[in-house]
């Protein structure tokens, strides 16, 4: 899978280049639909969207779109939560203002949800399709309802 880099929000964040076309560059970051949380009414309610007061939904898009296709092999698994670590790294340090005793905590939260995606609960909810065109993807299909999008539409 291709990676590259996008100027979102003031921050430089990693995404696969089959997704560009799709990403909401039109939309404030702070406009993204909820995507955090392992999918679930429940679940989903208990992973919060912001850290520190950013709100890190884009991240979480960009991440389950990357569980959502490629192959199913550790290395696509490490790769898809290295990319979250970076983008979520990326902007809360963009759009947030720390002081020196705030800084660590922020980054400490960033790590939490890195170290949540890496655990087995992550590994059994990374299920790729080996697909090459992300529109034969339910999953990418239901991040761009949530966006008002359909596939195909730029």
């Amino acid at each position: 899978m291709q990676l590259k880099f996008i100027e979102y929000a003031g921050a430089q964040l990693i995404l696969p280049a089959m997704f560009e076309s799709y990403f909401p560059f039109d939309l404030d970051y702070r406009d993204i639909p909820t995507f955090c949380g392992p999918g679930g009414e429940l679940w989903d309610r208990l992973v919060p969207d912001h850290i520190q007061g950013v709100w890190v939904a884009v991240c979480c898009m960009i991440h389950d779109w990357m569980f959502s296709v490629g192959k199913r092999t550790f290395r696509g698994f490490v790769t898809a939560n290295l990319v979250l670590l970076w983008n979520l790294v990326a902007l809360v340090f963009s759009q947030g203002e720390f002081s020196r005793l705030f800084a660590p905590i922020a980054l400490l939260k960033c790590l939490a949800y890195w170290f949540a995606v890496m655990s087995r609960v992550g590994w059994g909810c990374f299920r790729p399709m080996d697909v090459q065109n992300p529109v034969f993807s339910p999953a990418f299909i239901d991040k761009l309802v949530r966006l008002k999008r359909r596939p195909g539409h730029d």
